[in-house]
């Protein structure tokens, strides 16, 4: 059986008959109830079978429609009374087919799904870690870091005695290489120790 068979009309398909006679060429065709065709752009069928012929409507004015001849099948002529109307054609199975095989070929698998969520957490994972290591690492804290280079130098005087000052020191990996400013105070990682610059050493 084929789809022409199985397609000749379905139920409550909008459905009008032609009140003129056209003939191959003519592309303004009269019905006898305009509300019955569909919004164009939009297909109908003139006749039924094989022998049909499936027109593009492209304007409706009144009860005067626009067409393109042959959309499907061969345009020919028809007489006043031939019933025209939006049946399921064969345009219409096959984009209905493409559709279907259109989904087919890009719906996702359930292998598909569960790579991309692995590699989405692998991700995550990896930026966690990454973030861990930089913030117990205490050698990647810089001055700027803690607020360092905003605090002033304080006496060793200021330092026993201020109550209303806070008290800040640099982790630093040697005393070594740093300036033993006045008043600064460091704990040098290499050694375990805190140190009180003098400005001219570290005590």
């Amino acid at each position: 059986m084929t789809w022409q068979t199985m397609y000749k009309g379905l139920v409550n398909s909008p459905e009008t008959t032609i009140t003129n006679n056209i003939s191959e060429s003519d592309t303004i065709i009269y019905v006898l109830d305009p509300t019955r065709v569909p919004e164009p752009p939009n297909l109908m069928t003139l006749g039924t079978g094989t022998n049909a012929e499936t027109v593009k409507v492209t304007e409706i004015n009144g009860s005067a429609i626009t067409v393109e001849r042959g959309f499907q099948g061969i345009a020919k002529s028809w007489p006043a009374g031939t019933v025209i109307a939006r049946n399921f054609t064969e345009y219409d199975y096959n984009a209905l087919k493409e559709n279907i095989e259109d989904l087919e070929a890009t719906k996702e698998t359930p292998a598909g799904a569960l790579a991309k969520a692995e590699a989405a957490a692998g991700a995550v994972r990896a930026q966690l870690e990454s973030h861990v290591a930089d913030n117990t690492n205490p050698h990647n804290v810089t001055k700027s870091q803690v607020g360092l280079s905003k605090v002033e130098n304080m006496s060793a005087t200021e330092i026993r005695t201020a109550t209303n000052r806070s008290l800040k020191v640099e982790v630093i990996s040697s005393s070594g290489s740093v300036t033993p400013e006045q008043g600064r105070i460091i704990f040098d990682t290499s050694k375990k120790k805190f140190f009180g610059g003098t400005g001219s050493g570290w005590v």
